[in-house]
């Protein structure tokens, strides 16, 4: 892996910040790489990315937070009220990262978040149970 050859910018670098970026597919990922998703979005489309980037202490930073809105109308704050469920299986490979990233949107200030952990489950689709679950959380007024 190659080491950068510039600084980060300066938003990159300031802990705890909001930020938007409005960028095509096409600028982020290359004409190539973008044509990919023209099923779902023209790549030449603008779209507003708004991106949060939590405070942190010590080297390893928490990671950043991002919401992709088709209009300039979204909103950080908006963001961080919505209700999120993270899904995993006490089989799945990848169990400790989504409970490490369940915690970030914790600390990030996304408190209607659910970890759902399905007994027995790999890294594969929840059953009807935990799927209902989810949806029930989500659909919590």
């Amino acid at each position: 892996m190659a080491a950068p050859t510039a600084a980060p910018p300066a938003w990159a670098q300031e802990a705890g910040q909001k930020f938007e970026i409005t960028s095509s597919l096409t600028e982020l990922y290359g004409a190539e790489k973008a044509e990919r998703f023209r099923e779902i979005l023209d790549p030449d489309d603008r779209i507003n990315w708004q991106v949060y980037r939590p405070a942190h202490n010590g080297d390893k930073p928490h990671g950043v937070l991002v919401y992709v809105s088709p209009t300039r109308s979204g909103d950080m704050d908006q963001v961080l009220n919505n209700r999120y469920v993270f899904v995993s299986g006490t089989r799945d490979f990848n169990l400790n990262e989504t409970r490490i990233v369940y915690r970030k949107y914790l600390k990030a200030g996304a408190q209607n978040s659910l970890l759902e952990i399905e007994n027995g489950m790999s890294h594969a689709l929840p059953n009807a149970n935990t799927l209902a679950t989810a949806l029930e959380f989500l659909d919590r007024k």
